[in-house]
């Protein structure tokens, strides 16, 4: 009998210790799995926030604005890496040393095949990465990794872990003296108290199979409400209720730890999701000041831009052969579209329209770039095929960015109307005829400038006689698409320009855009708009009446 009481006991004790274990370990399993997640999730939500501005800062060539910004924005990060699609890094904050060197361990490798926002651990580092694949338009340039510290995850649990081994050591030292206790006492009275141990101890055993199913309630209502009689009578019944009242004691800490860990998970995911729905709040009011300042940015470029192009336009009023007018609508604050116009002699007037592929910045500075060459250029050619073969390898030597231009240039003689041109890729013009017919102008369209550096380039000639003009327009004008997805077009745009003798240059043009306008209707302006109109002069007197 003494050996089953003594057996008991230790059985007891060592349940009791088995399921804290159990319990406390199960609820530092669930605490390290919400850490984790919300590592994870605050890493994704980063990752999304900052994808638009770093695709934007990457389009500009602003490196410096993205490595200020990641700076700026999280004091968690451990390490930014930035490599294009050939694995050349641009932002190294680990190892600055290997920018712009081209990666090539396992790590670049896989994040380089990655087509999805997605995130890989590294334990040995400490660190988890997520990698953020970055587009330069519809095109992938790279991959941006953001490497977030885990060793805070790392020591909370290790302080975890210290928690549960103390708490089970006082549990055990409890367990231990109550176990020493109650063998010391049933050792001298066991063989008294066998049959009265016997029914208190099938609730007992009762009582440690609901412990083990985690279910206290059970546990206080098999071991009654709590009152036990005292430790000063010595019959069998006193000693099995003081021993299931400490076994109640005992359920009832294994209850409150447990319930002071689900209290602390539920206090700490508050606290997380606080600070990030405070970081969202600083990140989302910082983006809309940067923004703010970027639209003035632009503007001011608009301004500058627009300063460019020519607006001297020739007049029959002021006594010229011809009579020209140009105007740009671009679908953004800045654009790559242009026209030109200067004489080269006293008789020759050099005339152009470009269109560079793409929007925003980089177009409108590769614009700059190809109008300034054009002007440079000419003064040392006499014809538009000659021009064209001078300008196209300067714009294909270092175009890292893969810029190109469509392009229609020509020379008009004002004295006898010959009219030299050639394409480099562009939309064909409008003649349109003194007779009121308009048609579009014959010739190889060719190739546009920029892509390949030894292409050959062909020349048209035609004659415009008096009262016959041109017009010259980008793509922007026949693929302008209304909100059912159909387009200007060029018969549209054919049909618009029938009958228009003796109309004036601004005239015709506005009456174009005026028209592409009302065909787009509500729809967002896709693409810029670039419009000149060329006319030769009837004669003195109709020049004279044109200009009154």
């Amino acid at each position: 009998m003494m050996g089953l009481l003594v057996g008991v006991v230790f059985t007891l004790t060592f349940i009791g210790l088995v399921l804290q274990k159990n319990s406390l370990e199960s609820e530092l399993d669930k605490r390290v799995g919400l850490m984790r997640a919300n590592l994870h999730e605050r890493g994704a939500a980063f990752s999304r926030l900052i994808e638009g501005e770093v695709e934007n800062d990457v389009a500009a060539l602003n490196f410096s604005h993205i490595r200020e910004v990641l700076i700026n924005h999280t004091l968690e990060l451990d390490y930014t890496i930035l490599t294009n699609i050939e694995g050349v890094a641009f932002i190294h904050s680990g190892h600055p040393e290997l920018e712009q060197e081209k990666l090539q361990d396992e790590a670049s490798r896989y994040a380089l095949d990655q087509t999805a926002l997605t995130h890989r651990e590294y334990p040995e580092h400490n660190a988890i990465e997520f990698i953020l694949p970055i587009h330069f338009g519809a095109k992938p340039w790279g991959v941006l990794r953001l490497g977030f510290s885990t060793e805070a995850l790392k020591q909370e649990i290790a302080r975890s872990q210290a928690e549960i081994e103390a708490t089970r050591r006082r549990f055990i030292m409890l367990a231990g003296g109550i176990a020493g206790f109650f063998i010391i006492l049933g050792s001298g009275i066991v063989l008294l108290i066998s049959n009265a141990l016997s029914r208190p101890l099938i609730r007992l055993t009762q009582s440690v199979r609901a412990l083990a199913r985690g279910n206290f309630d059970d546990v206080t209502h098999l071991m009654g409400t709590g009152t036990f009689r005292s430790t000063e009578r010595s019959s069998p019944a006193d000693e099995i209720d003081i021993l299931a009242g400490s076994f109640v004691e005992m359920a009832g800490e294994i209850q409150r730890s447990r319930e002071q860990l689900e209290e602390y998970n539920r206090t700490l995911e508050e606290k997380v999701k606080v600070r990030t729905e405070e970081l969202v709040e600083a990140y989302r009011k910082q983006k809309e000041l940067e923004a703010s300042i970027l639209q003035e940015s632009l503007r001011l470029a608009r301004d500058i831009q627009m300063g460019m192009m020519s607006t001297a336009f020739p007049r029959f009023s002021r006594k010229s052969p011809v009579d020209l007018y140009a105007m740009i609508d671009p679908a953004k604050e800045v654009g790559g579209d242009f026209y030109d116009f200067f004489y080269l002699n006293e008789h020759t007037l050099l005339i152009a329209i470009g269109d560079v592929s793409g929007k925003g910045m980089p177009a409108a500075l590769f614009m700059v770039m190809v109008k300034t060459m054009i002007r440079a250029v000419a003064a040392g050619y006499d014809s538009p095929r000659e021009i064209l073969r001078a300008v196209n390898p300067e714009l294909c030597r270092d175009n890292d960015m893969g810029m190109f231009v469509t392009l229609f240039l020509a020379t008009l003689n004002v004295e006898t109307g010959r009219l030299a041109y050639s394409y480099g890729g562009h939309n064909r013009p409008v003649l349109l005829q003194n007779n009121g017919r308009a048609e579009m102008v014959e010739g190889e369209t060719g190739m546009a400038l920029g892509i390949l550096d030894d292409i050959e380039f062909t020349q048209q000639e035609l004659t415009l006689n008096p009262g016959d003009g041109v017009m010259l327009y980008t793509d922007g004008v026949t693929e302008a698409m209304n909100i059912d997805d159909r387009l200007f077009s060029d018969r549209r745009l054919l049909e618009l320009l029938q009958d228009k003798t003796g109309r004036n240059a601004d005239e015709l043009v506005e009456e174009v855009i005026t028209a592409v306008r009302a065909h787009v209707g509500e729809a967002e302006q896709s693409d810029d708009i670039t419009i000149m109109a060329v006319r030769r002069a009837f004669s003195d007197v109709d020049e004279g009446k044109s200009g009154a």
